[in-house]
């Protein structure tokens, strides 16, 4: 039976074993400092927040310089978040989120033919890293690249079985392909074509915005 005596000898021993310290793993303050961006009331805040975190710090850690990248993003400054992002890929390019996070940025800043590179290089590290890959895919479909879309994602899910949220991805991006199958043809009317753009329009809206989403993912495996 438990006594007051063998608790109290079970806790002066507990009291003598050495101090364990205890370190929270990379992917883990990458995902937490993602969760404080997407959970932030203000966009303008949480970049201000970040601000005075760097300043205070007393050195620049990757995790508050890609939480500070992410908050630019989701502030609409993606350019600015372009250079902490690419200088974060240059220092540890063994970090997944740091490739996506870049892709991202080069997207919403409008310079799709760089995000796509960044993605593609990204995966020649990482193949078929089911966020990485998902993230490639997404970028594809913004820039109207529906076929090469349908094709990477294919060859994921016939290895890494897909959520439903990506069951519904593969199916837009199937229909993109079809639309542009179809606008490719020659002897189009003016009428079919209109509204074969329209089909490929509605398909936009479901695709995920440019700031970050899903920070689980995103910091697996990096």
């Amino acid at each position: 039976p438990v006594s007051s005596t063998r608790i109290a000898e079970t806790r002066a021993r507990a009291e003598q074993l050495p101090p364990t310290e205890i370190r929270e793993s990379p992917a883990y303050l990458l995902i937490k400092e993602r969760l404080r961006v997407l959970t932030a009331e203000s966009s303008i805040e949480i970049v201000e927040y970040y601000q005075d975190r760097l300043e205070k710090s007393p050195e620049p850690y990757p995790y508050l310089r890609y939480g500070y990248g992410l908050a630019l993003v989701r502030d609409g400054r993606a350019g600015e978040a372009v250079k902490i992002f690419h200088e974060l890929r240059q220092e540890n390019d063994s970090v997944i989120a740091f490739h996506s996070a870049l892709g991202q940025a080069l997207m919403a800043s409008g310079q799709p033919t760089e995000g796509l590179i960044v993605f593609e290089d990204g995966l020649r590290l990482f193949p078929r890293n089911v966020p990485l890959t998902v993230r490639y895919a997404e970028a594809l479909m913004r820039a109207q690249q529906y076929d090469r879309a349908h094709a990477v994602l294919l060859d994921l899910f016939n290895n890494v079985p897909p959520t439903a949220a990506q069951v519904r991805l593969i199916a837009n991006a199937a229909g993109g392909a079809g639309e542009n199958a179809a606008l490719a043809q020659p002897d189009l009317q003016p009428f079919q074509r209109a509204r074969f753009e329209a089909r490929k329009a509605q398909i936009v809206p479901y695709l995920p915005k440019n700031h970050p989403e899903k920070p689980p993912e995103d910091t697996k495996d990096g």
